[in-house]
């Protein structure tokens, strides 16, 4: 009785094996072929800056008390003339995030009343080292500049809507539309 059920287990394995036999594969040629992801794709972060240079980054810390992994480290400063990055009264010294432990949420993005940290679509990236992974202020910034399109802040808008901002529908929110 045990060989009759070990040749069906065979069988049953040969004919799974037969079945995906002729079938296109579904392997792509990675570098070269990039996959289809859809719009709302959460990738690297960048800091971005105002179209003067200045940064949007006021160090207020929302992103890392919004962050639930504890990955973002905010130290702020005081904006004097002699190190004016922005023009308000303060600014982020150190800005770091440990993407080791960042999980993408984009929980940052949305507590940012700058829209100063973004999120790329950019999700392949590898280092050799661990140190390499924490991102520092002068990385952040690199980012934002090799970013072909804008691809926007993950703002949660008062619609309960998310994607990129170029996707949507303008709203003049002082003048809502009835329901």
């Amino acid at each position: 009785m045990g060989i009759l059920q070990d040749a069906w287990a065979l069988a049953g394995g040969f004919a799974t094996t037969l079945r995906y036999v002729f079938k296109k594969p579904t392997t792509i040629q990675y570098p070269e072929e990039r996959p289809d992801h859809g719009s709302r794709l959460k990738g690297v972060h960048y800091l971005a800056r105002a179209t003067d240079g200045k940064e949007l980054c006021v160090g207020c810390s929302l992103c890392a008390v919004a962050c639930p992994t504890d990955a973002i480290i905010v130290v702020p400063d005081e904006t004097t003339e002699a190190n004016a990055v922005n023009t308000t009264e303060r600014h982020a010294q150190i800005y770091d995030i440990d993407m080791y432990r960042c999980i993408y949420c984009g929980f940052c993005v949305l507590a940012c009343p700058e829209d100063a940290i973004r999120m790329t679509r950019n999700y392949d990236f590898s280092l050799y080292s661990r140190a390499g992974m924490v991102f520092t202020k002068e990385m952040l910034v690199e980012n934002g500049y090799q970013t072909e399109e804008n691809p926007s802040a993950w703002i949660y808008d008062y619609n309960h809507k998310w994607g990129p901002i170029e996707d949507r529908e303008a709203e003049d929110f002082a003048n809502p539309k009835s329901h």
